[in-house]
C-alpha cells in the first residue's frame, strides 16, 4: 500500500539508470568523475585538516582512510544499505557542526574534534560512492565505469596535493569538498527525477540543491570574513600562516599578529615604547619572563640562546647587547613574515641568526655544549613536532646546553598537557622541573601560558621557585615515557578544557 510505494520512492535503487543494452553517456562518464573525484577530495581535505589542527600521526591518516575504504565495502557490497532518506539529513547536521566549529561557535574537546571529522569523512564518501554504485552500468559496460572512478579518485588526490596549495591561500579546498558532496547528492536526486518524475524526487532534489547553495554560501562567507584585516596570507607545505593587522580606534594601539593555522604565534606594537615589549606567551610575568628577569644573571658575561620555532621573534626583546639569539624554524615562510612585518628581529640588541630546517636534525650536525639556555617554542598549535618532545631528542638537547644550562619549554596547548611528558624526560635526566602558568595580563599584553623549565643549575632552580606564585600546584614527580619509538599522544589527552 503507501508504505511500499513511499519505500520505492525514496530508494535509490528504484530508478534504472542504465536499462539492458544501453551504452552510458558522456555525462554518466562525468559524474562517475566527479563522484570518485569527490570522495577522494574529502577523505584528502579533511585528514589534512584535522592533522592541522590536532598532530601528524599516523592514527589520524588511518582513520579517515579506513572510513573512506569501508564506504567501498559497504556501497559495491551492499548496494541497498544506502538510503538517501537519512543520509541527507545528517549530511547537513554534520555540514552545520563543522561550519559552527569553524566560526569558533562551538568548542569541542579533542576526542569529539576527531569524531566529527571522522563521520563528516565516513557520511561524505557514502553519498559519493553510494550514489557512484546506483549509476553503474551493466556489466558490458563496467570496463569504462572502473576507468572512470580510477581517474576520478587520481584527479582529487592530484587537485588537493598539488593544485590547491598553488591555486588557495588556505585549507579552502574543504569547504569546496564539502559543497561537491552536496552537489553529488543533488544530481543524484535529479537524474532519478529525470527518469522517473515524481513528487518525492522533485522535493528532495529541491531540498538538496538550497541546502548546497546556503553551504556554499556560509563557506564563502567564512573564507571572505577569514580575510578580514589580513595584510599578509601564505601558505606552502608547513600550513597556512599569516599576518593579521588590528588597529582599533586608537592608532598608537596598531598591532600585527602572528597566526599558523588557528593559532596566534606572535603579536607586536607597531607604535611607540610598547613595540619593545614582550607580548602573548612571552611577557615579564609569564615563565620564560621569570627565567630572564629572576633566575639568569643579568650582569653576567654575554649569553648564548638556541630558540626552536621562530614565530615572529618576540623573544629577542629579552636580549642585552653581546648577546646571540641562534633561531631554528623550519618553515622559511615564517621568517619571511617575521622580518617583514615585525621589527623584533630587526630591534635586537644583540645578534640574530636564523637556521632554517628541522630543529634536531640541525642540531645534531652542530657541536655540543654551545648554549646557555635552550628554548623550545613548538608546541603550542594543534600540530605538534612530537619528535621534538622524546627521550632521544632530550638527550641532544642536555648535550647542547652547558653544564649548568637550561632547557626552557613552550607547552601552552589547548588539547595536550604536556607537562607529565616532561617530568619523565626531567626525572631521566636527572634535572629539576619547575613549571609556571601565569593569568592574563592584558595591559601589558600578555596572556594565559604555560612554561616548563628544566636545569640541574641549582641556583637557577632555586631562583625559579622563588619566584612562582605561593599557591602553585606542584609539578608532577613523572609521567609517561617518549621515545622515538613510542609516543602516545592520547596519553596526555586533556579531558576536559580549562
Amino acid at each position: 500500500g503507501r508504505k511500499s510505494a513511499r519505500r520505492e520512492s525514496v530508494s535509490p535503487r528504484s530508478v534504472p539508470h542504465h536499462p539492458a543494452g544501453e551504452a552510458p553517456r558522456w555525462s554518466d562518464h562525468a559524474f562517475w568523475i566527479l563522484c570518485a573525484g569527490g570522495g577522494s577530495v574529502v577523505l584528502l581535505a579533511l585528514t589534512n585538516t584535522i592533522c592541522q589542527d590536532v598532530a601528524v600521526i599516523p592514527f589520524l591518516w588511518i582513520l579517515p582512510l579506513s572510513l573512506y575504504l569501508l564506504t567501498f565495502i559497504i556501497c559495491f557490497g551492499h548496494p541497498d544499505w544506502y538510503r538517501r532518506a537519512w543520509l541527507g539529513p545528517v549530511a547537513a547536521l554534520l555540514g552545520l557542526l563543522l561550519m559552527a566549529r569553524w566560526r569558533g561557535w562551538f568548542l569541542p574537546s579533542l576526542s569529539w574534534e576527531i569524531a566529527l571529522h571522522a563521520a563528516t569523512v565516513l557520511v561524505g564518501c557514502l553519498i559519493t560512492h553510494g550514489e557512484l554504485v546506483q549509476t553503474r552500468p551493466t556489466a558490458t559496460h563496467l570496463t569504462g565505469f572502473y576507468l572512470a572512478v580510477a581517474l576520478g579518485g587520481a584527479l582529487g588526490g592530484v587537485f588537493v596535493a598539488l593544485v590547491a596549495p598553488v591555486l588557495f591561500e588556505g585549507y579552502w579546498e574543504t569547504e569546496l569538498g564539502l559543497t561537491g558532496v552536496g552537489l553529488v547528492f543533488a544530481a543524484g536526486l535529479w537524474r532519478d527525477q529525470q527518469r522517473q518524475p515524481g513528487a518525492a524526487q522533485k522535493a528532495g532534489f529541491l531540498a538538496a540543491t538550497a541546502f548546497t547553495l546556503v553551504f556554499a554560501g556560509l563557506a564563502a562567507w567564512h573564507i571572505r570574513s577569514g580575510l578580514r584585516d589580513v595584510i599578509d596570507q601564505r601558505r606552502n607545505f608547513y600550513g597556512v600562516q599569516k599576518v593579521r593587522l588590528y588597529a582599533g580606534k586608537d592608532p598608537a594601539n596598531r598591532q600585527h599578529l602572528f597566526y599558523s593555522g588557528s593559532t596566534i604565534h606572535g603579536m607586536q606594537f607597531m607604535e611607540g615604547e610598547r613595540r619593545a615589549w614582550p607580548t602573548l606567551y612571552f611577557g615579564t610575568t609569564t615563565g620564560i619572563g621569570r627565567l630572564f628577569q629572576s633566575a639568569l644573571d643579568d650582569d653576567g658575561p654575554p649569553r648564548r640562546l638556541g630558540l626552536v620555532g621562530l614565530g615572529v621573534g618576540v623573544l629577542s626583546a629579552y636580549a642585552r647587547p653581546g648577546d646571540h639569539f641562534r633561531y631554528y624554524e623550519i618553515n622559511p615562510a615564517v621568517e619571511a613574515l617575521a622580518r617583514e612585518h615585525f621589527h623584533f628581529l630587526a630591534d635586537c640588541p644583540g645578534t640574530v641568526e636564523v637556521v632554517t630546517g628541522d630543529a634536531r636534525l640541525s642540531l645534531e650536525r652542530e657541536p655540543d655544549a654551545q648554549f646557555d639556555v635552550l628554548v623550545l617554542d613548538a608546541f603550542t598549535g594543534g600540530a605538534i613536532p612530537m619528535h621534538l618532545l622524546t627521550r632521544e631528542a632530550f638527550e641532544l638537547y642536555r648535550r647542547q646546553v652547558r653544564q649548568d644550562g637550561v632547557i626552557a619549554c613552550h607547552i601552552t596547548n589547548e588539547n595536550l598537557d604536556l607537562l607529565p611528558v616532561l617530568a619523565r624526560h626531567a626525572q631521566e635526566l636527572g634535572w629539576q622541573l619547575v613549571a609556571f602558568e601565569n593569568p592574563n595580563d592584558l595591559a601589558r599584553a600578555v596572556v594565559r601560558a604555560r612554561w616548563a623549565i628544566l636545569t640541574a643549575n641549582t641556583s637557577v632552580a632555586r631562583r625559579l621557585r622563588e619566584a612562582r606564585p605561593p599557591d602553585a600546584e606542584p609539578e608532577p614527580t613523572t609521567g609517561p615515557l617518549w621515545t622515538d619509538q613510542r609516543h602516545d599522544l592520547f596519553s596526555v589527552l586533556r579531558r576536559t578544557t580549562d
